[in-house]
Order: structure tokens, then sequence, then C-alpha cells
């Protein structure tokens, strides 16, 4: 695991819980189709997500970011969305 990584998962992880989220399949060089995604039944997704804080050394702002983590895509994503290559 990176070093960039550990410290972020083992005290700045967390759950966020979208009812939906958007991937978009590409297309061709310049375009992509948007696809929306929900569970059937309504309910709630949960999206695993590691966060940071850091300071703008040029303008003192505090920066607060955050990732959403993920896998390979499942058999219903992969046409869609063909993960890391």
């Amino acid at each position: 695991m990176s070093e960039t990584y550990r410290d972020a998962i083992k005290r700045r992880s967390s759950l966020v819980p979208p009812d939906g989220f958007f991937e978009r399949k590409k297309l061709d060089a310049k375009n992509k189709q948007p696809f929306a995604f929900a569970l059937k039944d309504g309910s709630m997704i949960a999206f695993a997500d590691i966060s940071e804080r850091s300071r703008d050394e040029a303008t003192s702002q505090v920066l607060e970011t955050y990732s959403i983590i993920t896998t390979e895509p499942n058999e219903l994503m992969a046409p869609i969305h063909p993960g890391c290559r």
C-alpha cells in the first residue's frame, strides 16, 4: 500500500451514502454517454472514501479533499466503466 494513503485509510476513512451515481461510457475520443445507477428498491448505496486536509502554502487556505475507493467493475459495470488498464 502506498505510504501516501496509509494514514488516511487508518484515520480518515468513512462511508458515503448516496442513493445513486453516474458513470459515463466512452464512445469515442470526444464523446461519452452518461448513465445513472440506483438500486431498484431506492435504498442507499455505500461507497468507501478517504479524506485529507492540508494547507495551501501560498494562501494559507485549508484544503479538504476526498477520494472514493473503487475496485474492478462487476459484470454490470464493466461495459460502461472498464476499470484500470
